[in-house]
């Protein structure tokens, strides 16, 4: 859940960057309480991932290698590819 949190997090702080970098693309979707919801949500999910980090170090240490081993598999992989996606 940790890992879950933190990414869930990034996805709707990315919406404000979106916006901002292409404000001309069309919204089908509309945000309920924009951009307020948005904001107490990103702000809600920080504290909730840095007190988990407080509360329990070690699985959340352990959380953070996995995502770090993932993103090293990534990028790794993303290099030697013969076909680029």
């Amino acid at each position: 859940m940790f890992g879950a949190m933190i990414f869930e997090t990034m996805v709707i702080a990315a919406v404000f960057r979106y916006r901002k970098l292409f404000p001309e693309m069309p919204r089908p979707y509309r945000c309920w309480g924009y951009p307020y919801v948005p904001i107490i949500f990103v702000l809600v999910s920080s504290l909730v991932v840095i007190n988990t980090l407080y509360d329990q170090p070690t699985k959340s240490i352990a959380g953070l290698i996995f995502i770090g081993i993932g993103a090293l598999v990534y990028f790794v992989q993303k290099k030697h590819a013969i076909i680029e996606v």
